[in-house]
């Protein structure tokens, strides 16, 4: 009308006789947000103490018994129940490769309802997004933000004169719907979460609450630890083999 641009192609000029309503509808598929802390390697290692029965009629009789002791972050020592042999974490050399870091980033897990084809709870991770923060606004306040909320919706500068859809664009269906023809086209994603870990990457839950939550990506690269291995030295041996 009269050449501007108007919300459903109607006039809103202010002695005109039509109006029209235009509400703020939010999307059936809820998604929980969560910030991405530092990234952590865990990693067990195990090692195995044979120990040798007495010696008495040479070693061909000699049968042994042999121990299993785990190290990991949470559990950095361990030793035998004799206290013939402990092992200690020393500490973890720089890798050649560092892992992802996503701090800058909120992922995003479709949640609710459960019914529909983007909740998968045996699969949270493969609807998931990984976006950067600048792509959100939690107060609501901003247009085409996620989180946009009714209130930057409802005074938009000149609304009426925007296109339908204005202020809810670069949304999170919007994403989502981005990465999915690209994977089609045979293309690489950019933010859903199979973008990492060449798609291995995992959600993990953590403790009796439930409540603490672990994206667990595998490491291919080689990861050099150090390890400080003590012995009871009261009845070692040294057998040297000399050829006649």
């Amino acid at each position: 009308v009269n050449g501007e641009a108007s919300r459903g192609t109607s006039s809103c000029d202010l002695f005109s006789m039509s109006d029209t309503a235009h509400c703020l509808n939010f999307d059936e598929l809820w998604y929980s947000i969560f910030e991405v802390a530092p990234p952590q390697i865990f990693y067990d290692i195990k090692v195995r103490l044979q120990i040798p029965s007495a010696y008495v009629n040479g070693w061909r009789n000699v049968t042994y018994s042999e121990t299993t002791m785990t190290l990991s972050h949470q559990q950095p020592t361990a030793a035998v129940s004799e206290g013939t042999l402990r092992a200690e974490l020393v500490g973890d050399l720089a890798t050649a490769v560092a892992p992802h870091r996503f701090e800058s980033k909120y992922l995003a897990v479709p949640a609710r309802p459960i019914g529909h084809e983007r909740v998968d709870a045996n699969e949270p991770m493969k609807h998931a997004l990984l976006l950067d923060r600048s792509l959100f606004d939690l107060s609501g306040r901003t247009c085409d933000k996620i989180g946009v909320s009714y209130t930057a919706f409802r005074y938009q500068p000149e609304g009426c004169h925007r296109p339908a859809g204005s202020c809810l664009f670069e949304q999170l269906d919007d994403f989502h719907n981005e990465d999915t023809l690209r994977v089609q086209s045979g293309q690489q994603p950019q933010n859903l979460v199979s973008r990492y870990c060449e798609g291995a990457m995992e959600w993990v839950t953590e403790g009796t609450s439930g409540m603490q939550f672990l994206l667990a990506c595998p490491m291919t690269q080689r990861h050099t630890t150090l390890m400080r291995l003590e012995a009871r030295a009261e009845s070692a041996m040294f057998v040297t083999n000399v050829a006649p």
